[in-house]
């Protein structure tokens, strides 16, 4: 009977302990997965969505954007994607607080836009991070936005 070496005894050892302290991703914390539902239509860039009940979930931060995040909005399953969004990312000010403390809830907040007009939605914050996402809404050259009189 060969005598296995030691040295391959504790390599494989080694392997084994370490493979113990791999971290595991939980759902929904990394991609910070969230559901929303919106009793009217909403703008997100690009388009805008009727009422109903959406996910909002972070891409893979390694996709290379030239500082930008990018958004998925998709059905309350996560099957159906409406839109892939830029976003930059922001910190959120606590109006109630000297200092940064992360949200304890999930925060939406809109842009002001026309009565006629869908709220837009202006930025999203995660629960716990300080840090969120402002929305990038291009915006046309003013002299697109004029009549074509000059008036």
């Amino acid at each position: 009977m060969k005598r296995t070496p030691f040295s391959l005894i504790l390599s494989a050892g080694l392997v084994l302990i370490s493979a113990a302290f791999v971290p595991q991703a939980k759902a929904g914390e990394s991609d910070h997965l969230t559901e929303v539902t919106f009793n009217q239509p909403v703008e997100i860039p690009g388009q805008v969505l009727g009422p109903g009940t959406y996910t909002l979930r972070l891409l893979d931060s390694s996709v290379p954007g030239g500082g930008y995040d990018y958004v998925v909005f998709a059905d309350k399953a996560d099957r159906h994607v409406y839109g892939i969004v830029a976003a930059l990312p922001v910190y959120y000010d606590n109006p109630f607080s000297w200092f940064a403390r992360p949200p304890e809830h999930t925060i939406i907040t809109f842009e002001e836009r026309a009565s006629d007009s869908p709220q837009a939605i202006k930025d999203w914050f995660f629960p716990g991070k300080v840090t969120g996402e402002e929305f990038v809404y291009r915006k046309l050259p003013q002299a697109q936005t004029g009549s074509r009189n000059g008036q």
